[in-house]
């Protein structure tokens, strides 16, 4: 949803190169449509290094259930968040789709939330 005039931004192509949309309601609500995109292969296969090195972490400062995404949405609207906001859209507790026990607590804890204002639980496997 944008506003009239605005701008809306795809982000990578996950379910197929092949978009329809009505271009009419882009055009006649003076919206325009801006493609974007985080990496290529080899910056791909860099940052998947660097993360298993544990150099690089993604960090959380909030994790919210799916019934408060609203005020998740309300903090990045307001700029009020530092870091990455997260909803659980299907897992019921943060960790919930942890595959790699013995990698996530090689990194440990404190490295992927050291931004949040309350301790996330420690993650059995």
């Amino acid at each position: 949803m944008a506003r009239r005039g605005g701008t809306v931004v795809t982000c990578g192509s996950s379910t197929g190169y092949d978009h329809s949309f009505d271009n009419c309601y882009f055009w006649m609500n003076l919206k325009r449509v801006v493609g974007s995109h985080g990496m290529n292969l080899h910056e791909a296969a860099e940052m998947m290094r660097l993360l298993k090195l544990g150099s690089v972490s993604p960090v959380l400062s909030d994790v919210f259930p799916l019934s408060e995404v609203g005020e998740a949405a309300r903090l990045v609207q307001t700029n009020s968040h530092t870091g990455k906001v997260g909803v659980l859209a299907l897992a019921p507790e943060p960790g919930f789709g942890v595959t790699d026990h013995q990698f996530r607590a090689r990194i440990g804890e404190e490295q992927l939330g050291p931004l949040r204002s309350s301790p996330q639980p420690a993650l059995v496997g």
